[in-house]
């Protein structure tokens, strides 16, 4: 919930109140006489706007470490501000099981002299991944993907033989 004036706020003008006029307080809190008014009204409180956030329910701890940040806002029916706010209340952050948090990637030349022994397919059951997971090492090591794959050539990956190739010129003209 978002307060509109801190309760220290609310204090000091509680404060302005008792020695100056009203017109003064607005000035130098500045507030609107309105607001002036509706703190008098009640006992210079704050007031707290918004809808109040569920209270962190008992299990959320157990299913924090069980779900995804998805699964856990349909199974409270709660949005990401209360989600980020329950995380705090754990002392945990979320964070998703992903296959490259859990496995660390081999080193580069690791991969590479088992691509150099045997296919793709092979490799990745050899490191027991995913396709999806051994692709991205492979671009995150700079291994080349396919085996039709070569360095790019040129600065902007113009053809060599594009640049020297005239015979199209000839036609052009013609």
């Amino acid at each position: 919930m978002v307060q509109a004036l801190s309760p220290e706020k609310c204090e000091r003008i509680r404060r302005l109140c008792q020695t100056y006029d009203g017109v003064t307080v607005c000035r130098l809190a500045k507030i609107s006489s309105y607001t002036l008014w509706a703190l008098k009204k009640r006992g210079f409180k704050p007031v707290s706007m918004g809808v109040p956030r569920k209270p962190l329910p008992a299990d959320f701890s157990v299913m924090a470490n069980r779900m995804s940040y998805d699964e856990l806002s349909r199974h409270y029916h709660v949005g990401g501000p209360t989600l980020r706010d329950w995380f705090k209340q754990v002392d945990r952050q979320y964070k998703s099981p992903r296959v490259y948090d859990r496995l660390p990637v081999p080193p580069r030349e690791e991969i590479v002299e088992v691509l150099a022994r045997m296919e793709v397919q092979e490799a990745i059951k050899h490191f027991g991944v995913s396709d999806t997971t051994f692709r991205k090492w492979r671009r995150a090591l700079g291994i080349p993907l396919g085996t039709n794959a070569k360095p790019t050539r040129g600065a902007v990956g113009i053809s060599p033989r594009f640049v020297w190739d005239t015979s199209h010129i000839s036609r052009l003209v013609a």
